[in-house]
């Protein structure tokens, strides 16, 4: 399968480092002008890096799509090279998303037929910035491997995750959820204070006092929710709501 598609990119998931390709790649998710999902990858981060005018959240992308990418029915894996802006137009994102969320319990019943993206409208309870013995354990393998650059492969490996609780909204049996956010775009914050010798309750105390506590509480706020390609678990890969605030 080869094909052209038009893409509103709506999600760039943190970078992971990849064993066999030897570096690092990123995923991006969005939907097509009919409202069909995709989940196109992989992108290496340096290409991410020199076209983050092109590749940003909220801009429309012509791609070429290659193949399918995984068992996913919304994954292929795209030609990068294939990659442009696109300008359209007259496309109301946010009422779109608003009439095709559900909740995360009506996602964990299609997944079984390998669907793996989704929206869903949480009421936001808590919000906390965690890691885990296996994500430091990955941290401190990378950091070991040095690069031809006087650097090491652990660089852009950032073991912290912000953690959301919340509850489906559209839900009366919704017994509340406690998952993780890969958003690049914490990634990216983290990363720089990391880089610029915060330590690690600072970075949390800042991240929510700027960003996170406006979101407590709020009922306009969509998440577009992913399953992990390994693990088949839920994670949110990007925060949607009116004003794009974490754009």
């Amino acid at each position: 399968m080869i094909s052209i598609e038009k893409i509103l990119v709506l999600a760039i998931t943190y970078p992971d480092y990849s064993k066999r390709k030897k570096y690092y790649t990123l995923c991006i998710a969005g939907i097509n002008e009919d409202f069909e999902l995709f989940r196109i990858f992989p992108i290496p981060l340096h290409y991410y890096i020199k076209n983050t005018d092109i590749l940003k959240k909220y801009n429309w992308i012509n791609c070429k799509l290659l193949e399918s990418g995984d068992y996913r029915n919304e994954s292929y894996k795209v030609d990068c090279r294939s990659i442009c802006s696109q300008n359209l137009k007259n496309f109301n994102l946010f009422s779109k998303v608003n009439e095709n969320y559900c909740t995360l319990e009506d996602l964990e019943n299609i997944k079984a037929d390998n669907f793996s993206l989704g929206f869903i409208k949480p009421i936001i309870t808590g919000i906390s910035l965690s890691s885990t013995k296996a994500r430091m354990k990955k941290k401190r393998f990378l950091s070991n491997q040095l690069t031809l650059f006087s650097g090491n492969l652990g660089e852009n490996y950032i073991p912290y995750l912000i953690r959301f609780e919340f509850r489906c909204e559209s839900s009366d049996n919704c017994t509340g959820h406690n998952i993780i956010c890969e958003d690049i775009f914490f990634w990216k914050i983290i990363k720089k204070s990391l880089d610029n010798g915060y330590p690690l309750n600072e970075i949390e105390e800042n991240l929510k006092t700027n960003y996170l506590n406006s979101l407590i509480g709020r009922k306009d706020i969509i998440f577009f929710v992913g399953t992990h390609v390994k693990y088949k678990t839920w994670l949110i890969i990007s925060i949607i709501y009116p004003d794009y605030f974490l754009s």
